[in-house]
C-alpha cells in the first residue's frame, strides 16, 4: 500500500518551508528508506487513519503527513539530521490512539502528529503532562487546551469557534426582516458537542437556532434525522461529519430534495475532492466551511503547486484530486518539522528533548508556507492556521465565494482561559 513509484525526480521546495526538509522511515513490511547506524536521526510519530469508519477521510490526511515527510527526505533532512517517522494505523479513533501513543513514547519520539480530532481530548491532557508536543490538522477542542501551557498544536481554532464564525457570516449577510433560522447535524461523539458549543452564540448574531441531530460514525441511513431537521422549515443547516457518515448524509439529503427546496447546506472542512467521487452530483451546491484552501487557489497560495505536483508524483493524483485534508495534513508536517529545526538550532541535535521542540513550535512567527496565510504560532494562539472562507460545489469542483472571514475567537479564549490543568 506504501511503495513509492521508482526513479522519483527531485523538485524545488520552493515556499513551502524555506531552508525545511524532512526524512520518512516507514514501518510497513516495505520500508521506503531507513536510515544507517552512522545516520543522524530524530523521531516523531504519526496517528494514521487508513482503515475503519473514518478512512474516506483519514486516508488523504494520512497521507499528507507521509508524502511531506517523504518529498522533505529527497531534500536531505533536516540540516542533515533525518526524521525517522513512526507510523501506526489508528484508524482515527481512541483506543488504536493510546496504544500507539504509548509506543511512540517509549521509542523515544520528540513529537507526535494526529489526524483525528476524536482522540485529541484524551491525548491533550497525557502529551502535556509527559511533555511531548502533538501537532494537529484537527481543530482544537477542550481536552487539548491545558494549563499552565497548551502542548497541543491545532490545525486551526476549535469546532464551536468555527460554528460561531459561521453564525456570525450568516447573520451579517441575511437581508430578509426575519432572522435566519439554522439546524445542525453532526456526531454524538465529543468533537460532536464540542461542534455544538458554537450554537450558543446563534442569538447574539440574530440567528434562530432551530435544533440539531446526532448521528454515528458508522451510520447508514440518516433520512430520519434530515426529516426531522427539514419539518423545522430551515434557512440553512450546518453539519460535521467525516468518512463513512459524511457520504451517507449528502447522498441521503440529496435524495430527498434539500438544496431544491431552498435549504443551503453547509460543511465544515471534510466534504473535499477525495469525498467528491464518493458522492458525485449528490454534492452539488453544497457549501464548505473550512480553514484550508483549495487546490485551485495556485495564485493565492503558491504553495500549492508543490503539494499538487507530490500528490501525482507519490499517489497518481491528477491536480483536481488533490483535496483540502491532503493540503492539511501536508502543512501540518511542514509545522511541525520547522519546530524541530528552530530546536535543533537552538539547542543541538545532541542535546534536542521534546520541550524544546514545544518551546520552539510556540516561537515560529511569520513562517511562510505558501499554502496558508503566514504562520504565527504563540501560547495564547497555539495553532497554525488562521485561514476562513466559504467554499462551494460548482460543476463538481470546489470553489471560493467569499474572501476571507474573520474567525470569532471569543469562544476558543475562553477555552485558553479554562484550560485543564495539567501542572
Amino acid at each position: 500500500m506504501f511503495t513509492r513509484p521508482k526513479g522519483l525526480k527531485k523538485m524545488s521546495l520552493g515556499l513551502v518551508a524555506v531552508g525545511l526538509s524532512l526524512a520518512l522511515l516507514l514501518t510497513a513490511a516495505i520500508p521506503v528508506c531507513e536510515a544507517g547506524p552512522a545516520d543522524k536521526v530524530v523521531k516523531v510519530g504519526l496517528f494514521t487513519g487508513f482503515t475503519g469508519p473514518l478512512a474516506s477521510t483519514g486516508i488523504p490526511l494520512s497521507y499528507g503527513l507521509i508524502d511531506a515527510i517523504d518529498y522533505t527526505n529527497e531534500q536531505g533532512g533536516i540540516n542533515g539530521v533525518k526524521v525517522e517517522a513512526l507510523w501506526e494505523d489508528t484508524k482515527g479513533l481512541v483506543p488504536g490512539n493510546l496504544s500507539a501513543y504509548k509506543r511512540f513514547k517509549d521509542a523515544g519520539v520528540v513529537e507526535v502528529m494526529q489526524i483525528s480530532s476524536g482522540p485529541i481530548d484524551v491525548l491533550g491532557p497525557m502529551v502535556a503532562r509527559d511533555k511531548i508536543p502533538m501537532v494537529v490538522v484537527a481543530t482544537h477542542c477542550r481536552g487539548a487546551v491545558t494549563r499552565p501551557l497548551s502542548w497541543t498544536i491545532g490545525g486551526g481554532l476549535d469546532l464551536g469557534s468555527y460554528v460561531a464564525t459561521i453564525l456570525k457570516w450568516i447573520g451579517e449577510e441575511w437581508t430578509e426582516d426575519r432572522p435566519p433560522r439554522v439546524g445542525f447535524f453532526t456526531y454524538d461523539l465529543a468533537t460532536g458537542w464540542q461542534f455544538m458549543e458554537g450554537v450558543q452564540y446563534a442569538k447574539d448574531f440574530g440567528v434562530e437556532n432551530i435544533g440539531h441531530e446526532l448521528t454515528s460514525i458508522t451510520v447508514i441511513d440518516t433520512t430520519v434525522e434530515w426529516l426531522r431537521l427539514r419539518a423545522k422549515e430551515p434557512d440553512f443547516i450546518l453539519m460535521y461529519l467525516a468518512g463513512m457518515a459524511i457520504v451517507t448524509a449528502i447522498k441521503d439529503a440529496a435524495r430527498l430534495g434539500l438544496e431544491e427546496q431552498g435549504i443551503k447546506l453547509i460543511e465544515f472542512l471534510t466534504l473535499d475532492e477525495f469525498i467528491l467521487p464518493m458522492v458525485g452530483k449528490d454534492a452539488e451546491r453544497w457549501h464548505v466551511f473550512r480553514n484550508y484552501p483549495s487546490q485551485i487557489e495556485t495564485e493565492e497560495f503558491p504553495g500549492l503547486k508543490v503539494i499538487i505536483d507530490a500528490g501525482k508524483r507519490y499517489r497518481g493524483w491528477e491536480r483536481g484530486e488533490i483535496c483540502a485534508t491532503y493540503i492539511a495534513t501536508w502543512v501540518e508536517a511542514v509545522v511541525g518539522m520547522e519546530g524541530i529545526r528552530l530546536a535543533i538550532e537552538k539547542v543541538g541535535l545532541e542535546n534536542l528533548t521534546p520541550p524544546d521542540v514545544r518551546e520552539a513550535l510556540v516561537s515560529i512567527r511569520d513562517f511562510d508556507t505558501g499554502i496558508v496565510p503566514p504562520i504565527t504560532i504563540t501560547n495564547d494562539r497555539p495553532f497554525t492556521s488562521r485561514l476562513v472562507k466559504l467554499y462551494q460545489i460548482r460543476e463538481g469542483v470546489i470553489q471560493p465565494c467569499t474572501g476571507p472571514i474573520e474567525p470569532f475567537f471569543d469562544h476558543f479564549d475562553q477555552l485558553i482561559k479554562e484550560g485543564i490543568i495539567v501542572e
